[in-house]
């Protein structure tokens, strides 16, 4: 029996022990007697007793940082599901980038998908400087209460490009039950089109053979006119465009909070 086994190791430790050692021992020994002679007393292993001995607190602490610090490396799921969240209030949140995006809508209105806005100022056309200021300014509250939004640089916008679809070539929250008349609240639209970035590409400078006449200095002049990268929806292309004659579609975009 085990409890017997306890007691003749008890009992050799109480004869080389001192005097507050052998109270404990004592103490001990009487409690592990009554348990042997209880009626339904059981001997129970030593491995079950230690399987169901807690585990400290220190062991506890441990094994929650570790799930914690797995929780933090977990890769973020891709797809509408789980890596984009509709906020309900014309926007949607990347957990990817932490960018909020603007919704498009099918209604006419400032977020329309079809609406295509210039550069540079030409004729009636509403520029690019105009349209943000519209947005940021929008209900006094800006767009959903914001008045931080910007274009998208050309790395921001191939972060919606889903190369597993085409026409658009974007994640589904993007192009989500896009009917004529539905707003930004209801639907999310994408045109297959070209999207404007600020991202610049390099514009040719050259020296003119006459110079300024304040100054006598050599001219310099641009040798092609000022360009920007933009991103073709249709199948997610990357192309560069003529910023003077060019008329594309815009998507907002901000930091997410």
């Amino acid at each position: 029996m085990r409890a017997t086994r306890l007691q003749d190791a008890a009992c050799g430790r109480f004869r080389s022990a001192g005097p507050s050692a052998r109270r404990w021992i004592a103490r001990a020994l009487l409690v592990t007697a009554l348990a042997a002679t209880a009626p339904g007393a059981v001997d129970v292993p030593a491995a079950r007793a230690d399987a169901a001995a807690p585990s400290p607190p220190g062991a506890a602490v441990a094994a929650a940082r570790a799930a914690a610090k797995q929780r933090r490396r977990a890769p973020v799921p891709t797809g509408p599901d789980g890596r984009f969240r509709d906020n309900g209030d014309g926007t949607v949140t990347d957990s990817l980038t932490h960018l909020m995006w603007e919704k498009k809508s099918d209604d006419g209105s400032l977020h329309d998908k079809d609406l295509e806005i210039v550069w540079w100022p030409r004729g009636d056309a509403m520029t690019v400087t105009q349209w943000l200021e519209a947005l940021n300014g929008e209900n006094k509250l800006g767009f959903a209460q914001h008045r931080d939004w910007r274009l998208p640089t050309r790395n921001d916008l191939l972060g919606l490009v889903d190369s597993t679809r085409v026409d658009p070539a974007v994640y589904g929250a993007f192009n989500d039950a896009c009917t004529p008349g539905c707003d930004v609240i209801t639907c999310s639209c994408t045109a297959s089109a070209f999207y404007w970035s600020p991202s610049p590409h390099h514009t040719g400078v050259a020296a003119q053979p006459t110079p300024d006449p304040a100054s006598g200095l050599p001219r310099l002049e641009l040798t092609l006119p000022p360009r920007a990268w933009h991103v073709h929806f249709h199948t997610g292309w990357v192309l560069v465009a003529d910023e003077t004659q060019s008329s594309f579609r815009a998507r907002a975009v901000r930091p997410a909070d």
